[in-house]
């Protein structure tokens, strides 16, 4: 029963990003495919989510961005004030990279969004690996404040159900004992 009530305390935990630690890359299609814009002056690129910290890249025209919170994450390119949208159209396009072990079992769903962009549930440069997720820019910013949501599901593994079931068995083995008596 003790397995049981444990199990259910992972698969609790295992469905929320809190916690989680989530590397990001951005990468242009007009630069090096090894130069990451999310990388901080240290190189890394590694934010805890529910920790207030945000991917962030500005190239004076744009500022790009990944937010993630509990349950999802938001994607933003946003043009500068001073910038035209005609200029901003001339951005390159990117793409977003983003790596947590907890991808591997996740569903991510679209939510909103207008950006004009291609949501991949693996990496495009290595579509064996499942911990990665990717947005792909398929045509310029629509507007000068374009954004994507999505919601991210992440399914428990399935011994932490087995576990579960196994828990729920003797509990209610227990309880009917119980009423027998």
């Amino acid at each position: 029963m003790i397995v049981g009530f444990a199990a259910t305390a992972v698969c609790a935990h295992a469905i929320t990003l809190k916690g989680s630690k989530v590397r990001a890359a951005l990468l242009f299609s007009n630069a090096s495919p090894d130069e990451n814009f999310f990388a901080d002056p240290d190189g890394t690129s590694l934010a805890t989510v529910g920790a207030g910290q945000e991917f962030t890249y500005n190239d004076g025209i744009a500022t790009y961005s990944a937010n993630f919170n509990d349950t999802g994450f938001t994607i933003r390119v946003n043009c500068d004030d001073t910038i035209t949208l005609r200029r901003c159209d001339n951005e390159p396009g990117f793409v977003m990279l983003f790596k947590d072990d907890l991808f591997v079992n996740a569903q991510v769903d679209y939510v909103e969004g207008d950006l004009n962009a291609v949501f991949l549930p693996f990496d495009p440069f290595n579509p064996n690996n499942p911990k990665i997720i990717s947005i792909i820019e398929v045509a310029p910013t629509p507007s000068k404040n374009s954004k994507l949501v999505f919601d991210v599901t992440v399914a428990p593994e399935p011994s932490s159900i087995v576990l579960l079931g196994i828990g729920l068995l003797g509990f209610a083995g227990r309880i009917r004992r119980r009423i027998a008596a």
